[in-house]
């Protein structure tokens, strides 16, 4: 038989002198789930409501390796709570001596939160820690306070849901657009595309008067790849939970809530799919609701959620299909208050919800750019600025894709011999749902003397070629005041990186940054006096500038700092210059 450790056996000890705490089943090791587990009852002074008895039955899953590990709190099958709560895992009845609802008593950002308990403890107390934070878990729920004014608003926990992923867009400025709307339902288009079967992207929303919002996607979602279907939607005044913060898992469920809050969701979906015949071929219900960041703040967004519609009664005795009577049959039968909610992943893709991981500072992101030159510098630059939140990319390049290009470059095989610029671009749009980047297969030569006013439209052009005749067409062609210019230009085996920023006006762009570039360059003669240039293939005519990618990628990460901190007004540096030593360390130096 498995015996637990000394250190288990001390740390359930510790709990003895918890008030309130009492010892039910002593350790036991559990095979199935590879966890031990004890007992206990807690109680405590908060007065019993209808959702958190008196005292309450609960089991703790403990790792072999305690104190370290996962330790989670569980309520017991019986004699304990049986409702959903904030900070709660959807608790549900597992036909096991425990419930699922593993309560959320970690001090993490995000999760419940108390002062006293500003750390985890990873030692022999930490069992003793997690149930004296499990008391005030329950004191908290029986009062109401799990949730308190200005913490982040929590969605409550879904148990498992289908693969498919529905993605909408809803901001502040779509808010305003639907609390102006008086229509609460109606039909919405989606499409899966053709690269991905478990993505479902909203389109358009239509009421009884036409189109009422539509969502701007970018160029990857912006020509669907996939056919359009359609959905319904439903807009809830508030969360369709119930209390005390439980998401309906049955249909009848989700009726009743409805009914005892005045919304008339089953009789909108009785029309629909009934009396307006779309039974057989609506398959989602999407249901809105307004939503605040924190807890006590005003609405600001909307947001939805999902769910797949039930499938049709196999067997319908009685009825001719197709008839009212049968779809009648049918809506009663799929919709019956034992029937389970298939309810699907729904997220809001809108810019300022998927780059809160980091984003470049102010309005620089809405920039529209160019990028004339997408090799090893080009390509990692432009990847971080749209990873960094910019939306407008243009790039430009007359080259192609060669195997020796994806040493040190974003790109794939797959964009073998296709153009850089084509390729990179497809690779952008491709990161986020918002991108909009788009790809000249030319020189910026041909480009402008093609189309004069061409870099007119453009606020930053950046050069990433190290070509002398690039700066030279750009001071003739960047002719508008609020324009800006960069150059970056990389060093011998990437020891090096200089960055050159110009503000208007931009003539003679070539001669000022040889002058301010002049020391820079002899330092580059004299440490590199005879420049050894690796071969790519057999023959004379392949020499390779050397450079190792993760050189390059720290030196341009570095340079793509300098230049938001340029943009931003807080540094008038007009060329900075990047070193690294033999360790990897980087230096920054300015000039202005």
């Amino acid at each position: 038989m498995r015996e637990p450790s000394e250190i288990l056996l001390q740390g359930r000890r510790f709990c003895e002198s918890i008030s309130g705490y009492t010892l039910l089943e002593d350790l036991t090791w559990l095979p199935v789930e590879n966890k031990w587990v004890i007992k206990f009852s807690l109680s405590s002074s908060y007065i019993p409501t209808n959702f958190v008895p008196a005292e309450t039955s609960w089991y703790a899953f403990l790792s072999d390796d305690y104190p370290f590990g996962e330790l989670s709190i569980l309520p017991a099958a019986e004699g304990s709570i049986t409702a959903t709560f904030p900070h709660m895992n959807y608790n549900t009845d597992l036909a096991k001596p425990w419930r699922s609802g593993d309560i959320c008593i970690k001090t993490s950002y995000g999760a419940w939160k108390n002062s006293y308990f500003n750390s985890e403890p990873f030692d022999v107390s930490r069992l003793q820690w997690s149930v004296k934070r499990s008391i005030a878990w329950l004191n908290a729920a029986a009062t109401g306070t799990l949730q308190s004014a200005g913490d982040p608003y929590e969605f409550p926990h879904f148990p498992s849901r289908d693969k498919k992923r529905w993605a909408f867009s809803e901001t502040t400025a779509s808010f305003q657009t639907w609390d102006t709307l008086d229509e609460q339902s109606g039909i919405l288009n989606f499409f899966t595309p053709s690269w991905n079967k478990h993505l479902a992207v909203v389109t358009d929303y239509f009421g009884r008067n036409g189109k009422l919002l539509h969502y701007q996607w970018g160029t990857a979602l912006n020509k669907p790849l996939g056919d359009q279907e359609a959905a319904l939607w439903f807009m809830c005044p508030e969360i369709p939970v119930l209390p005390p913060w439980q998401i309906p898992m049955k249909w009848g469920e989700l009726f009743t809530l409805c009914k005892n809050k005045n919304w008339n969701l089953k009789s909108f979906l009785e029309e629909k799919l009934v009396k307006q015949k779309h039974l057989n071929n609506i398959k989602v219900l999407a249901l809105g609701f307004p939503v605040a960041t924190h807890i006590g703040k005003e609405s600001e967004r909307i947001h939805w959620f999902a769910i797949r519609m039930p499938g049709l009664l196999k067997v319908l005795k009685g009825f001719r299909p197709n008839t009212p009577e049968w779809r009648k049959a049918q809506f009663t039968g799929m919709f019956a208050g034992h029937q389970s909610i298939k309810w699907l992943s729904a997220e809001n893709w809108a810019k300022d919800q998927i780059t809160t991981r980091g984003t470049l500072s102010g309005s620089i992101s809405e920039l529209n750019i160019c990028v004339v030159g997408v090799g090893a510098v080009g390509s990692y630059l432009t990847e971080l600025l749209i990873r960094l939140g910019c939306e407008k990319l243009t790039l430009l390049d007359d080259d192609g894709v060669s195997i020796g290009n994806f040493s040190r470059h974003t790109l794939t095989m797959q964009s073998l011999v296709y153009y850089k610029a084509a390729s990179v671009a497809e690779r952008l749009n491709a990161i986020f749902p918002i991108v909009q980047t788009k790809a000249v297969n030319g020189s910026l030569k041909n480009t402008v003397e093609g189309s004069p006013d061409f870099l007119d439209q453009f606020q930053i052009v950046i050069d990433c070629t190290a070509e002398d005749d690039v700066l030279s067409t750009l001071s003739r062609y960047c002719r508008l005041e609020s324009q800006i210019v960069f150059s970056v230009s990389l060093g011998q085996e990437a020891q090096s990186l200089l960055g050159f920023f110009n503000r208007y006006p931009h003539e003679d762009l070539l001669a000022k940054f040889e002058a301010k570039s002049s020391g820079w360059t002899q330092r580059q003669q004299e440490t590199f006096p005879n420049p050894n240039f690796p071969l790519e293939g057999i023959g004379c005519w392949h020499p390779i500038f050397p450079a190792r990618i993760d050189d390059v990628h720290g030196l341009v990460a570095c340079t793509v700092r300098r230049m938001e901190r340029f943009l931003a007004g807080n540094d008038s540096s007009e060329m900075v210059i990047i070193e690294r030593d033999a360790a990897g360390t980087i230096s920054i130096q300015s000039e202005t």
